[in-house]
């Protein structure tokens, strides 16, 4: 069995049985619930990353939606995530109701849209990239509109779109 994976199984039998005392407590609704067991398998999957990047000098990204980072600067990023995901599962499971689940569910929105956006922030940040994604737009739209007057012209009635 590889190390790495080794220090997975010590780690996330630590944090699933913080989770599991915490959830004896019976403070939480189902909804709590659910939101802490979806945090708390993705803390699983990211749970070695921020070791991994500080003692491993070969270890080669840490990529999850716009933030791609490679070697040991993932470290960083990697632990944010993981203190995140760990945090909001604790909390829903810990507190369950009011203002702790609006925190979790602002804070999910929020790495939701910074993840599902990658393409439209790089290409806001640069105004050069937008204006040529805009031109290639544009030239498509020529080149359907040819298309359609060629046809038009030989007498076929199909159109490109």
């Amino acid at each position: 069995m590889a190390l790495w994976f080794q220090i997975a199984i010590a780690l996330n039998l630590i944090y699933w049985s913080i989770f599991f005392f915490l959830l004896s407590r019976r403070r939480w609704t189902v909804a709590a619930l659910m939101a802490g067991i979806f945090h708390m398998l993705f803390a699983a999957v990211v749970s070695v990353a921020p070791i991994r990047a500080t003692l491993d000098p070969h270890y080669t990204n840490f990529g999850l939606g716009f933030i791609q980072v490679k070697g040991q600067a993932a470290a960083i990023p990697a632990a944010l995530v993981l203190c995140w995901a760990l945090s909001a599962a604790w909390l829903a499971v810990g507190k369950g109701k009011g203002r702790w689940m609006t925190a979790i569910a602002a804070g999910d929105t929020f790495s939701s849209s910074c993840f599902s956006s990658r393409g439209r922030l790089l290409r806001a940040r640069s105004g050069r990239s937008g204006a040529l994604a805009q031109e290639g737009r544009r030239e498509g739209l020529h080149k359907r509109q040819k298309v359609r007057v060629e046809l038009q012209m030989t007498g076929q009635r199909r159109s490109m779109v």
